[in-house]
């Protein structure tokens, strides 16, 4: 929402200001940029200045379209339209001293047509054009007629920390560049500036580039307040046990949504497929209606209350070894506060069994079980308290290290092989 100003070079003496533009566009100029009379934002720039602007005026009416005045705490001014024909800049008028004339000279700048900042609805990545012409008037010194052209681009959504707080914000790129003709020589300026603007309070931060010379401000207050939107934040995770399995294991999959935001959620819809190659076995829920395809499920909660949980137990069979993916995704009837966290994925590998089995005690004869006794036992190899075993029992005991769960021998018995053998032993891990 701040006031911009360009300069162009000195032509026999006179220097021609010219202001620029405004920040103030957005998405959506009714949400973005609220206008109403005695709004105000305060900025400070990189040399520490502050500058306050102020909505003074509304309804002016300017080449027959309605304008608010936006007045800057040094008496510069602007007049700006936010409707359904877009963000667009009608008239800037400023005061300066100019050294060469020992005088402050006011400067009235008119677009016509209105420089379109924006539509009144745009979407990222979309470049919007613009060009017409400018008449400059100077006082005591005429006026001057100059064309224009307007590049500005909704580059991304980004998160700013703003007046204490993480916000989203959109960030907006434009380059305007104003030539012409005055007094028979050829003059042209541009100039850069990216603007960032917040939902309901208007700009909050700007980086301005004019001729190499860099600066830029950002929102230290404003009596604008955001509206408050009550939305459901859900969140979607999942655990699944074994995580490392072996061929012909079940899987036990505990799929869970929680309601983070500040408002309940109706209609919560929990959906996935399930691994391909995975047999489903069954599936069930709290206070959830649940239905199966061949390959897949839905599971759906009439409401879910801020801060609640549920979730679902689904359980598949993994008949062959392999790497499998197990994506989720949660929505409801309301728009989510952040949909980056509304869905959830995570890897499960299934092995062949192991040879390297761990079953090594007692000592010579093995149990068919890996018990808390193997990781003894393990463990006095490693140490050397006894001797090694033979071949047949060195291979049972050689487990470490596991690539996705899986032993993959290494020829000696150490301190890994036994804790590798007492995670097994204790459910930790499968091969």
């Amino acid at each position: 929402m701040r006031i911009m100003k360009l300069r162009l070079p000195h032509i026999i003496l006179l220097p021609i200001l010219l202001l620029a533009s405004s920040t103030s566009w957005a998405l959506d100029t009714s949400n973005w940029l609220p206008v109403d009379l005695g709004n105000s934002w305060t900025y400070r720039d990189s040399s520490n200045v502050i500058s306050t602007e102020t909505v003074a005026a509304t309804n002016v009416l300017i080449n027959g379209v309605n304008t608010v005045k936006l007045l800057e705490s040094n008496g510069d001014y602007a007049y700006e339209s936010h409707d359904s024909n877009g963000h667009r800049l009608h008239r800037m008028v400023f005061t300066e001293f100019v050294p060469q004339v020992s005088a402050n000279l006011t400067t009235t700048i008119n677009f016509q047509p209105g420089a379109l900042m924006l539509p009144a609805n745009a979407t990222i990545g979309q470049t919007v054009r613009g060009s017409g012409q400018v008449t400059m008037t100077i006082s005591g010194y005429g006026s001057y007629n100059l064309s224009y052209t307007i590049d500005s681009t909704v580059r991304a959504q980004e998160t700013l920390f703003i007046l204490g707080s993480n916000v989203s914000t959109y960030r907006t790129d434009y380059v305007i560049s104003i030539f012409g003709t005055v007094q028979g020589q050829a003059i042209t300026v541009s100039e850069n500036l990216t603007a960032w603007f917040q939902p309901g309070i208007g700009g909050v931060k700007w980086t301005e580039n004019f001729d190499g010379t860099i600066t830029n401000g950002l929102l230290v207050s404003t009596n604008v307040s955001q509206p408050v939107i009550l939305n459901p934040d859900l969140l979607a995770f999942q655990t699944i046990r074994p995580s490392d399995g072996l061929v012909g294991d079940n899987f036990q999959f505990n799929l869970k949504v929680r309601n983070l935001g500040a408002d309940s959620a109706t209609g919560v819809v929990m959906q996935g497929s399930w691994p391909g190659g995975m047999q489903f076995q069954s599936i069930s829920a709290n206070n959830a209606s649940c239905s199966t395809t061949g390959t897949g499920y839905s599971c759906r909660w009439s409401t879910l209350t801020s801060g609640s949980e549920e979730g679902i137990q689904l359980n598949l069979n993994a008949p062959t070894a392999g790497t499998y993916n197990n994506a989720l995704s949660v929505q409801s009837d309301q728009t989510d506060a952040d949909n980056s966290n509304n869905s959830d994925q995570q890897t499960i590998y299934v092995n062949q069994a192991s040879a390297h089995t761990g079953d090594i005690s007692p000592a010579n004869n093995p149990d068919g079980r890996v018990t808390i006794a193997d990781a003894l036992q393990a463990l006095r190899y490693a140490l050397r308290i006894d001797s090694l075993p033979g071949t047949a029992g060195f291979q049972l005991a050689d487990v470490a290290p596991t690539v996705n769960g899986l032993p993959v021998p290494d020829g000696k018995l150490s301190l890994s092989d036994a804790l590798t053998i007492l995670r097994k032993a204790l459910g930790l891990i499968n091969y």
